[in-house]
């Protein structure tokens, strides 16, 4: 019945849109098979559960916790179908080919990922309830406040850079058969549920917190001043220092890729980005963030230490989804883009792991618009066929 309803409405919106009709029945069948159960699967599950955690969230236990779910339910739906709407009238990434893994879809990969993401839910509540409700307190109205700044952060660097794109950008994206314009007004959208994931995810966690357990006094503890500040330095430290997020998001961003189901449903999209923009930053599933993002380092450390850190990973993931970078800062991650395997971690720990990306034997097009030493590039005929190849180990 959804399929029906959608696929009626689907000319009306694109003559809205300004596109043909007859185009919209031409391309339909393949549009709604990509878009509903491919390309954006993983946005609709997310939203599907947001908007059931906000449906049956009890508003009388944090009338203005209840209030913010919902924003997030018409925020991150309304981005979703705000990307898929100019995906389907005038950037057309839907319509492209190998949406299907081989062999079909993997359901055991599906529940392997769906369980992951109840079991890091469980681990971060019980940290969030019992480190930051129960010994360091945990302020609504301050941590909703930093989330705003912070994601306001993002979308103004977003809009700065698309607005500010030099023509040299322009062109390197015509010579790949690409159009810059069209990918900013499909990444911007659907950058916002991955972000406000990031942004707002101890409020997230918060709010799950609160309905789980609504007696913050069962789980207090009175400490000590000393006791107090020697635990608000330790979990300040072993946040910031970021170890669980990096090796949550080592371990699932190497899964991702190796796994062909997870890889359609939940990170290929973000992938869609050879050469990424700011904004593309954000493109990951909501589920993905989940995954990796959120984790118990930076859901368990106070308040001064998150604001650190995450305004810190704001700068990082800009330099690491700027194609147009003329310097080595995030040029790790922008290989990964670019080539589309190796560089899934730490330059360090890709490197122990024999995953890093070796440059001297790529052409200068895989580095963006980063203008590398003739030695230590080939000639774009040299690494074609190599890329080509790549390309082919990623479904």
């Amino acid at each position: 019945m959804l399929l029906a309803i959608v696929h009626l409405l689907l000319p009306l919106l694109f003559h809205a849109l300004g596109v043909c009709v007859d185009d919209c029945a031409r391309h339909s069948v393949v549009v709604l098979t990509n878009v509903l159960c491919t390309r954006y699967t993983s946005h609709f599950a997310f939203c599907a559960i947001l908007a059931a955690v906000a449906g049956c969230f009890p508003t009388e236990l944090h009338p203005e916790g209840a209030l913010f779910l919902h924003v997030m339910v018409w925020w991150c739906c309304g981005c979703t179908l705000l990307a898929a709407a100019f995906d389907l009238s005038f950037v057309g990434y839907s319509s492209m080919a190998n949406l299907w893994p081989r062999g079909g879809l993997d359901f055991g990969a599906v529940a392997k990922c769906a369980l992951m993401v109840a079991i890091n839910t469980a681990i971060c509540v019980a940290v969030e309830t019992v480190f930051l409700r129960g010994v360091i307190g945990f302020n609504f109205h301050l941590e909703l406040a930093f989330a705003v700044i912070l994601h306001a952060r993002y979308i103004i660097e977003g809009i700065h850079w698309d607005m500010t794109a030099s023509q040299e950008a322009y062109d390197f994206y015509a010579e790949q058969r690409m159009d810059l314009r069209k990918h900013m007004w499909w990444s911007f959208p659907l950058s916002g549920p991955g972000t406000a994931v990031r942004c707002y995810k101890r409020l997230m966690v918060h709010m799950l917190s609160v309905w789980a357990l609504p007696d913050a006094s069962a789980v207090t503890v009175d400490l000590s001043p000393a006791s107090y500040w020697a635990t608000f330095a330790l979990l300040s430290w072993m946040g910031y220092q970021n170890m669980p997020g990096c090796l949550q998001y080592t371990w699932l961003h190497r899964w991702a890729h190796d796994t062909p189901t997870v890889y359609l449903l939940v990170h290929k999209i973000h992938h869609i980005a050879r050469y990424p923009i700011p904004s593309d930053s954000g493109t990951e599933s909501p589920l993905e963030f989940w995954l990796d993002e959120v984790n118990f380092g930076a859901i368990g450390m106070p308040l001064p230490g998150y604001i650190a850190l995450e305004w810190t990973m704001a700068a990082v993931q800009y330099r690491n989804h700027n194609f147009a970078a003329k310097d080595a800062l995030g040029l790790h991650h922008r290989l990964h883009h670019s080539v589309n395997t190796g560089n899934c971690s730490l330059p360090d720990w890709d490197a122990a792991d024999g995953l890093d990306i070796k440059q001297a034997g790529l052409s200068r097009k895989a580095f963006g618009l980063k203008h590398m030493p003739d030695d230590a590039c080939a000639t774009e005929s040299d690494t074609g066929k190599a890329m080509l190849s790549a390309e082919r180990k990623i479904v």
